[in-house]
């Protein structure tokens, strides 16, 4: 049984895994490990164009960061190009689909605007929607009712009008509720489902801005078909396939 499990994982990781169990206080299962190493040895010689395809980037460095932020951002762009639309709606879409392009880009031919609703967008709506709203006449926060001044308070696309303080507040609320539920946060009027996009957090907050950034990196290294991070807490190096079709 020990042959066939590490026949069934990648070169690394049925490695990685031998050099434990051939120190296994039970030297039934040590030897067997021996023996199952004695075949890897001879699959590994077989897979070295496997072995090659791959990159190892570390993350704590600089240059490494770089790498990955610019993997993602390819990612990004094409996504936006294809489908003409924002980079943050590529953003929301292909993190909804697990940054899977293929199955966003098929999902968008068969029926697009069923998509869009369901990540929280809607067609017809421009970048001009996403800046602070502007207005002479008096407004009420839809959470305090304070009144708003003038570039104090955002509205999203579907036009639900809070304070600065109160958005500020409720992001902070809903970032510890599931994982990853900051990125695909939605307006805070019940029942409504336009969804809060990078564009917004922009008009809001420097700091709301990186923490969206860092964990939709983190969450493109944990989805992405094409990396996978060592699973070491503590580590952070991170495995990327190339040439990989998405």
């Amino acid at each position: 049984w020990i042959s066939r499990f590490l026949h069934r994982m990648d070169i690394d990781a049925a490695t990685y895994l031998l050099g434990f169990l051939k120190k296994d206080a039970d030297s039934q299962i040590a030897s067997s490990a021996n023996k199952a190493g004695e075949l890897m040895i001879t699959r590994s010689e077989n897979t070295t164009l496997f072995r090659s395809s791959f990159e190892y980037v570390d993350t704590s460095t600089i240059d490494g960061l770089e790498k990955i932020q610019a993997m993602l951002q390819l990612e990004l762009d094409y996504v936006s190009g294809r489908l003409s639309m924002p980079s943050d709606w590529a953003a929301a879409l292909l993190f909804d689909q697990s940054f899977s392009i293929r199955q966003l880009l098929s999902l968008c031919i068969l029926e697009k605007e069923k998509t869009l609703q369901g990540s929280g967008l809607a067609l017809g709506t421009t970048d001009s929607a996403c800046a602070t709203e502007s207005s002479t006449d008096e407004v009420l926060c839809g959470i305090c009712y304070d009144s708003l001044t003038e570039g104090n308070f955002l509205a999203l696309d579907c036009g639900h009008q809070f304070c600065r303080e109160c958005w500020i507040t409720y992001l902070g609320s809903i970032e510890g509720e599931k994982k990853y539920t900051y990125l695909h946060s939605t307006c805070p009027q019940h029942d409504c489902f336009s969804r809060v996009r990078l564009q917004h957090l922009l008009a809001l907050s420097p700091t709301l801005t990186q923490k969206w950034q860092e964990m939709y990196l983190k969450a493109f290294l944990e989805m992405d078909v094409s990396c996978r991070s060592c699973p070491n807490m503590d580590c952070a190096w991170v495995a990327v396939l190339k040439d990989h079709d998405r």
